[in-house]
């Protein structure tokens, strides 16, 4: 594994080597997450109409970055899906294969967010939530009045970046020049993501130090082709919490308990199946998904229309995609950026 780091922190000349050699590797040689960043080549753009080629996620994890705003010719359409609405429908995708589509067309209340068709012709209603962002509302407030200024426009960007900061981070005094200007160089260094828990001084990652010295937690490239219109930077606000393995069921039980999700699932006509996708925004919940201990099941649904849990945890383990039927413990975890499926003994390692 140290071996396989080096080879991909080498200079340009070996970086062809490392893709070669590791796309032959065997399974344990996985790419896992460390602290600091991850290097990955950056993909092409893909339309939300294609399907995804999911790559192989055991040797050289190739990092793709097909998220882009839905194509439409649809009149009616009168609504865009958020950031984190687009993410989460490529991320299930690259898991189920097939094609989707934007279906809350924002025309009627009540739409649910996405609907996939799967190659066998199953329909796949998909709604997107999160949990954990109910004390972010002043860091919000104070992000949404700075972008509407253009301050976080990035117009020397190529990339759409999503910027994870702390609720008690002071939004007011972010130095937007030199975030710009950090993120410019990910860019040009082929750094799609970077975490600031190997920002230690003795031992940290340039990158994640840069980030640490402007009070953001982490980066993550969010598209290489942006729509033009929009800002190039655009943010999540996190908050911490000290819970144990406990918070994970708790969170999601705060979530199905709160049914609004479930009218906009249970209304949907002539699909297959109803799947929920649930943005962790709270790191003591988000925790548990890494499995040194055996994962608590997940709570089952008590109005009894969802089928499958998709569970995103951002801010503690962003390059995995966990999913669960609820009322059970048969969780199954996805490499984000290919949707492979990767075994517990992999995280357990990672």
């Amino acid at each position: 594994m140290h071996h396989l780091m080096r080879l991909m922190r080498g200079n340009t000349g070996s970086r062809e080597k490392a893709m070669t050699e590791t796309s032959s590797s065997s399974a344990g040689s996985i790419l896992r997450p460390r602290f600091g960043r991850y290097r990955r080549s950056i993909a092409p753009a893909q339309s939300c109409d294609q399907p995804t080629d999911r790559g192989s996620a055991w040797g050289y994890v190739r990092w793709r970055s097909d998220y882009r705003p839905l194509r439409t010719d649809d009149a009616a359409l009168t609504r865009k899906l958020s950031p984190e609405e687009l993410a989460a429908a490529q991320a299930v995708q690259r898991v189920l294969g097939g094609t989707w589509r934007q279906h809350d067309t924002g025309m009627h209340d009540g739409m649910f967010d996405v609907l996939h068709t799967l190659a066998d012709k199953r329909r796949v209603a998909l709604e997107v939530t999160s949990e954990g962002t109910y004390d972010t509302r002043k860091s919000r407030d104070a992000i949404s009045k700075r972008t509407a200024k253009g301050d976080f426009d990035g117009p020397t960007l190529s990339c759409m970046w999503n910027v994870t900061v702390y609720t008690n981070a002071t939004i007011a005094k972010l130095d937007a020049v030199e975030l710009e200007a950090t993120l410019r160089d990910f860019e040009a260094q082929d750094i799609p993501f970077v975490h600031t828990r190997g920002a230690h001084p003795w031992y940290g990652d340039p990158a994640a130090r840069a980030l640490l010295r402007l009070g953001v937690d982490s980066t993550i490239l969010m598209t290489t082709d942006p729509p033009s219109d929009e800002p190039k930077i655009v943010f999540t606000v996190a908050f911490d919490v000290v819970a144990g393995p406990e918070a994970l069921p708790n969170a999601l039980s705060r979530v199905l308990e709160r049914g609004d999700n479930q009218r906009k699932l249970d209304v949907a006509d002539d699909v297959d199946e109803r799947h929920l996708y649930v943005r962790l925004h709270d790191r003591g919940a988000s925790a548990a998904l890494y499995p040194v201990w055996t994962i608590p099941p997940c709570p089952s649904d008590p109005d009894g229309v969802v089928d499958t849990v998709w569970v995103y945890a951002p801010l503690t383990s962003p390059a995995y995609l966990h999913r669960v039927t609820p009322g059970t413990a048969d969780w199954q975890h996805y490499v984000v950026a290919t949707g492979e499926l990767v075994p517990e003994s992999v995280l357990r390692e990672s």
